[in-house]
């Protein structure tokens, strides 16, 4: 039997080249950046980009919050898949190069950091909720709870888990790739 990655008490140490694609809002222009980095099987993408805002090129810009996977702020093109940098390894994925990028149909605000004021726009207007069909029953408080099938949760419950961190809206090229019909 092969064992293909340690222990947790004994992390692999190794240098990766995180090439980025900055944004430049002045210039209205991308521009490529490399930095070197070390960093453990154990450590994420983000953990890298933090270690270069922190210790090589402060002005590097990008979004995080919760380092756990269930914001979606961190959500970027790493490798060429829409991915969230707080859940990706670069360990994992198998080469030392790390290519970083913006997530597409986002408009730009500085390097890796994208505009969601449409994205979160459209998401509101479609109103992603369960609404009561007796608005009166909408804000008064329930004696009980409404009876519903393991088929009607099944409708519902996938898109229930979205985290709204754009990944899914990332993937298509609107322009040429028709949206996939997700509410049947």
């Amino acid at each position: 039997m092969t064992i293909t990655k340690p222990p947790l008490s004994a992390p692999i140490r190794r240098t990766y080249t995180f090439k980025v694609k900055r944004y430049d809002p002045e210039r209205g222009s991308y521009y490529w950046k490399e930095y070197s980095v070390e960093l453990t099987n154990h450590e994420t993408v983000l953990d890298g980009l933090l270690k270069i805002k922190w210790g090589v090129d402060a002005t590097l810009s990008f979004r995080y919050s919760c380092r756990m996977g269930i914001c979606g702020s961190c959500g970027m093109i790493i490798n060429g898949t829409p991915r969230l940098a707080c859940e990706t390894k670069p360990y994992d994925l198998g080469t030392d190069v790390i290519t970083i990028e913006p997530l597409s149909n986002f408009e730009p605000i500085k390097d890796v950091a994208t505009d969601f004021s449409e994205f979160f726009d459209k998401h509101r207007s479609i109103k992603p909720w369960l609404i009561r069909k007796d608005e009166k029953e909408q804000f008064e408080k329930l004696e009980s709870y409404y009876p519903q099938t393991e088929e009607q949760l099944n409708e519902y419950l996938e898109f229930a888990y979205c985290i709204k961190c754009g990944l899914c809206y990332s993937q298509y090229n609107f322009a040429i790739t028709p949206r996939p019909n997700l509410l049947k």
